[in-house]
């Protein structure tokens, strides 16, 4: 399912959102994605889900979305997901997929837009977000899998090499260049979360 809902398929929550008398009326003038957010944000404070819902950590050789994607490994965590490497048997290429651990309302709301805010960025400093899944109940994204070196590895080969320094740093604020200029801000930038790819 790319960024929504199947038809006729109901949103993974334990509950539907209680009526409020301050609940947003629907307006037929308001986009879908407009009131899929309203929607959503009324779900986030109405919700009898339990407070806390994480997700079990996918195996290596598990398969999402009927087969399409198969688990090869962690390539990391923080405190919003997990990101696995995966095959798309579908496409024939390896990808990394994002999964979400916490499947609150709010947190879910977060990630879509998390992807949708990302998506159409395009740059080399940029890792390309590709689609949006849901798999019985589990949120998803899939991007481009980086081949590279994590920051501080390639920039201390055999201790502190600047000419290497200088490079990768040119190359991280231009991404975040591109970033600012479309009105965002990457807020965790850090050794840890930057690649260098072999040239």
């Amino acid at each position: 399912v790319a960024d929504g809902f199947a038809d006729g398929e109901a949103p993974p929550f334990a509950a539907e959102p209680r009526p409020s008398s301050d609940t947003p009326p629907f307006r037929p003038e308001a986009t879908s994605e407009q009131y899929f957010d309203t929607w959503l944000r009324e779900a986030a404070r109405l919700s009898t889900v339990p407070r806390s819902w994480p997700a079990p950590q996918l195996e290596s050789g598990a398969e999402l979305c009927n087969g399409r994607f198969v688990v090869a490994g962690v390539l990391g965590q923080g405190g919003m997901g997990i990101v696995y490497e995966a095959r798309d048997v579908e496409r024939g290429t390896t990808v990394a997929i994002k999964t979400l651990l916490d499947m609150r309302s709010e947190r879910l709301h977060a990630f879509k837009n998390e992807f949708r805010a990302l998506q159409d960025l395009h740059h080399p400093s940029l890792v390309q977000l590709d689609e949006l899944f849901e798999d019985a109940g589990r949120w998803f994204f899939t991007m481009e899998r980086i081949d590279g070196a994590p920051f501080t590895t390639f920039v201390r080969p055999h201790g502190l090499d600047d000419a290497r320094l200088r490079g990768s740093l040119a190359q991280l604020a231009e991404g975040l260049r591109v970033l600012h200029r479309a009105g965002m801000k990457h807020r965790d930038v850090k050794p840890s979360n930057a690649l260098v790819e072999s040239t």
